[in-house]
Order: C-alpha cells, then structure tokens, then sequence
C-alpha cells in the first residue's frame, strides 16, 4: 500500500509552534522564579528590620521598668513605703505593670498596689498574703534587680515579675523586695509593643523564652507551649538574630525573621506565611499570559501564511509529481525550478521567527549587583514622567573616595559596599521612588509628585544615616548628593539629570559628605 507521507508545511508549521511555546513558557519560568526570589528576600529584609525595631522598643521598656522597680526598694531602704508612695508609683506606671507589691523577706505582702486584687470575684493578693511557688522562691532568691522567668503567681495567669531586693542598710541584710507584676495576657505596654504591627497581612509575632515556651503569641491558648523544636526558635535562643524560611511546628511554612531579647533572655519572632506571595505570583502570571498570548497567535498566524505560501510550490510539485505518474505525464513545469530558492526562504524565515520571538524576551530592568533599578530602567521612567508632565525632584549621589575602598579592602568589598549602599537607599524611599544604580558608585532616587524640598530632606536622611551606619569596610561610608526637580521651562530629561549632577559636583567641590540644591545662580553652576 502508498502510504503518504506528512505534508511539510504541517512539519514547518508544528516546528514553529514548538519553538514560539517553548520559549514563552522557558520566559515565564524565568520570569516568575525571579520574580518569587525577590519577593522572598523582600519579605526576609522587611521582617528582620521589623524584628530589629521591636527589639529595640522592649529592651527599652524593660529597662525602664527595672529603673523604676529598683527606684522603689532604693527608697524603701532610706524610708518605709507608705501605701499612698506605692499608689502614687503604680498609677504613674499602670500602662507598664498589672500590680506593684512590697513583700517581707519571706515572701508575705506588706503594701500592695491596687490594694485587692481579685479574680472571679474572689481576694486573691491583699496585704498580709505570703506568696509562694517557683516563681516566688526565685524571685526572693535573686539578689540584684531582675526579671524572672514567666511562671505562675496566682491563678493561671502566665506572669513575669521584675523584682529588686530591698536591704537594710545598717547590717546590710535582706529584708524583702519590690516587685512589678505583668500578666502576659492583659493589655499592658508589652503586649502592645508586640500585637500592634505595621503591616496589613497575616505577618505576626510571638516570644519564646529561654526554655523555648510561647509566652506572647496571637492565639491566646498556645501560652506555654512547647516550639523549642521550630528551626527559628533554636537559633534565637542560641542569641542569634537573623532570618530564614522555615515550616513551623504545625507545618506551615513562614518567611521568619528573629533576635534575641537579652535584657529579658527571650527571643522575639516575626513571621510571615510563605502563601502571601501566592497572590502576585498568580497575577504576574495572568499578565504574562495577558501579553504573550494574543501576541503568540499573531505570530502563529503570520508564520502559518508565510509557511502555506512558502510551501505552495512544494505542494504543487507533489501534485503534479503524483498527478504525472498516475497518467505517465512527463510534462515538466519550468515555474517549478523555484523550489531553490524556497529552502532558502524557508531557513530565513525560520531565522527570523526565531529572533522575532526573542525580541520578545523582556530585557533586564534591574542592575545585576545591587538589584536596584539599572540605567536602562532609570532613562525609560523620568522619560515617562516627563512626558506625561508628572512633576518629579531628582537626587543623584555617589560615594566619597569609592576608588580607596576597592584599592585598600578589593573589588569584593567594594561591590559589598555598593549592595549596602543601594539596601539603605531602598529602605528610607516611599514605593513610587525609583532607587537606581546609574554607573559605578553613582546612584540616584527619581522622586515622583515630591519637591526639591522634600527631596532634599530625604538626601539628608540617607547621609546622615549612612554617616552613623558601619558599612562592610567595619565603618560608614560618606557621600555627596546633588538635587534637583523638573522645571516648567524644561524641554528634556537631560536638563534635570545635568542639574543634579551640577549640584552633585559641587557638593563634592565644596568638602563632600553634604547635600546641595541646584541653584541657579550660584556662580559655580556656570563653570
């Protein structure tokens, strides 16, 4: 039997269906893996910083509220504490502490403040009371001012006491001691500190102590559970700080960032579920397909048309060659000849699709080493702004005496300090700034719908902090800035970049380490 064979336009047309697919779906792995990794690190660097900040609030809490329970047995030592004294104390710190109590050196309650203290309507704490249990005994064993390990002082209430004994000053024994009572659970200024985030998403924070037990966490009924086997919780209560990916004791995996709480030995957590990038993965790949897809079946279309007339001829010549064998017609057909020059156009056009398709391949918008904004990026947005009359203030910046640091420390970590550089660019800019990398140490901010004001407040915040800020040299770093906004009489871009860099040379010109402000009539701008 004469089995036909396939067609070659079906062979051409299967090629080029093949090669358009798999590069659009290679482009969309690429696209949304980089995509994922960026979203990862940003939520990594925004809970370490979030971490770093709370930790920050509690320890100066707490030292604060061991100030003022050392004050109170400082004072009991000159003078007996009336209950007006210690009323006066507690009402002044209320926010800070649930109840204020003075005991002898055996633990009985001499002044209490509130002066009853009642759960479910029953006297619980009241002069003349001797507390007893773990958390006592520890706490009357501690000989300095200190804060206890959370445990249990009456009820069920999970509580941390900071506590400071109190000696006579004549045979300089023990006589008894102050202590500050805070409920873990009660709306109290901890609690506070640790409930209130800044951000609108299922981010949360919990407390461990040193043995690894909840003491602060969202959902109440977890206080006291055991997560010393978490990942994240043995690293903190090591004393570390840091961040990592990590699948909690329920399985649920988090981006979680820690520190470590010395002042009070606990470690604080902040941790955000790994499924909150799921939503602008998801839409980032509805608008590549949005885009790719009608574009896709344009080329299909083309390259079909082009196939089917490139193809034409061949299939003619099948034809005729089928048609003349079955009726012994040797005639020949001189516009056959063709089929030379159709191999070559059809190799061209498979060339052309090829490079069509790669033209379609986004080109990269970030700067490879500092994964900031990269010239290419910079130029096509203040092109954007300026087009469509948006106002905007420029800040262009570089590092004082850069080419010393690669000299003195390597290009290594010369390329650290621009990474660190363009993070502390990253963290004091709103979201619609633009922190870009325009070539070597020269960085800039394209502030859009902000004046030269605002724009030369936020240049002073960024030297002022790196000016305080150890670098990778072990050391800040100085830089000059120069600012300058998008005047009416503006006819391009260029002159807005040439006045920044005006003013940046002349920060440098008059000593570095300084912002300026374009100003055109200072005489220097005419050199």
């Amino acid at each position: 039997m004469n089995k036909k064979g396939i067609k070659l336009k079906y062979i051409f047309s299967v090629l080029i269906l093949f090669v358009i697919v798999s590069t659009l779906v290679i482009d969309w792995l690429i696209s949304m893996n980089s995509y994922k990794d960026t979203l990862s690190e940003n939520h990594l660097d925004n809970n370490y910083n979030y971490v770093q900040k709370l930790k920050t609030t509690a320890s100066h809490q707490l030292n604060y509220m061991k100030r003022n329970i050392e004050s109170i047995a400082k004072n009991a030592e000159i003078s007996p504490i009336t209950q007006e004294n210690l009323d006066n104390w507690y009402d002044a710190n209320i926010r800070h502490f649930d109840m204020i109590f003075i005991t002898d050196e055996n633990g009985t309650i001499e002044l209490i403040s509130p002066k009853r203290v009642e759960i479910n309507d029953q006297v619980v704490l009241e002069k003349g009371v001797k507390l007893e249990g773990e958390l006592m005994e520890e706490a009357l064993a501690e000989m300095e001012t200190s804060i206890s390990k959370p445990g249990h002082l009456i009820d069920e209430q999970l509580t941390t006491l900071i506590t400071s004994p109190i000696y006579d000053r004549e045979t300089e024994t023990f006589v008894g001691m102050v202590a500050g009572v805070i409920f873990m659970k009660t709306d109290n200024v901890l609690k506070c500190i640790f409930a209130n985030h800044q951000y609108e998403n299922p981010t949360y924070v919990y407390v461990v102590d040193k043995q690894g037990r909840l003491i602060y966490h969202p959902d109440e009924e977890r206080l006291e559970e055991d997560v010393s086997e978490n990942k994240v919780v043995q690293q903190v209560l090591k004393e570390k700080d840091g961040s990592q990916v990590v699948v909690n004791s329920r399985g649920v995996e988090f981006f979680a960032s820690y520190a470590y709480l010395d002042v009070a030995e606990w470690g604080v957590v902040v941790q955000t579920p790994t499924s909150i990038i799921d939503k602008p993965l998801k839409e980032l790949f509805w608008h590549i397909v949005m885009l790719t897809v009608p574009v896709m079946f344009i080329i299909l279309a083309f390259s079909s048309y082009i196939v089917s007339r490139i193809t034409k001829p061949l299939n003619l010549l099948a034809k005729f060659s089928e048609k003349a064998m079955q009726e012994k017609d040797v005639a020949q057909n001189t516009d056959l000849l063709k089929i030379r020059s159709i191999i070559y156009e059809v190799r061209l056009l498979y060339s052309q699709v090829l490079e069509y398709i790669t033209m379609l391949n986004k080109q990269a918008t970030l700067d490879g080493l500092t994964k900031v904004a990269n010239r290419r990026k910079f130029d096509a947005e203040i092109q954007r702004l300026f087009e469509q009359k948006t106002p905007f203030s420029l800040i262009m910046l570089d590092i004082d005496h850069f080419k010393k640091v690669n000299d003195m420390y390597g290009h290594t970590i010369g390329d650290k300090v621009l990474k660190f550089l363009a993070s502390m660019m990253k963290s004091i800019v709103d979201k619609d700034d633009l922190v870009f990398r325009y070539g070597g140490e020269e960085f800039g901010i394209l502030l859009k719908g902000k004046t030269e004001k605002e724009a030369y407040e936020l240049a002073e915040q960024l030297r002022q902090k790196l000016a305080v800020t150890n670098s990778p040299i072990g050391q800040p770093i100085f830089i000059s800035l120069g600012v300058s906004s998008r005047y009416e009489e503006d006819e391009s871009v260029e002159q807005v970049i040439e006045r920044a860099d005006v003013a940046l040379y002349q920060s440098k010109r008059t000593g570095r380490n300084k912002t300026t402000l374009y100003e055109p009539d200072n005489p220097i701008n005419d050199e």
